[in-house]
């Protein structure tokens, strides 16, 4: 019974590592506010790396099943803080840029992207340009004068 414990609490112990690991992976050098939005007015936001190509900034879903990808299918407009600046954007699904953005964020992040590569097959992954775009708030959300 005792070594059943103690092999209970090096399984536990291995697994609160994985996720503290996974935590400060994923929050490790540039990460962006991804404010995406169910409908016109209300956001949810998240946090996401960014990577630069040659062609403009993306972003990367782990998974087409996220809550967040599933808002971008059915809105794709979005706000994005990176650093300092606040960014209005289109993001366009680019499947065909989806291993040169793997590429680009194994470079730039690492062993933390390792570390998440553990969890996300990188089948399941989806490049997402960020096109810039002009951002009106609809009327509806106005607050009333």
């Amino acid at each position: 019974m005792v070594r059943a414990l103690k092999v209970f609490g090096w399984l536990l112990a291995v697994l609160v590592v994985l996720v503290g690991a996974l935590f400060v992976a994923s929050e490790s050098d540039e990460v962006v506010e991804l404010a995406t939005f169910e409908d016109a007015c209300t956001p949810h936001t998240t946090k996401l790396w960014v990577v630069d190509l040659e062609d403009g900034p993306y972003l990367r879903a782990g998974s087409t099943q996220s809550a967040w990808f599933g808002r971008v299918r059915r809105n794709p407009l979005a706000i994005v803080r990176r650093g300092s600046k606040v960014l209005y954007v289109r993001l366009v699904i680019r499947e065909a840029r989806t291993k040169a953005v793997n590429a680009h964020m194994r470079r730039k992040y690492g062993v933390a992207d390792q570390i998440v590569g553990l969890f996300i097959p990188p089948e399941q992954r989806v490049a997402l340009k960020m096109q810039s775009q002009p951002w009106q708030q609809p009327s509806r959300c106005a607050k009333d004068a």
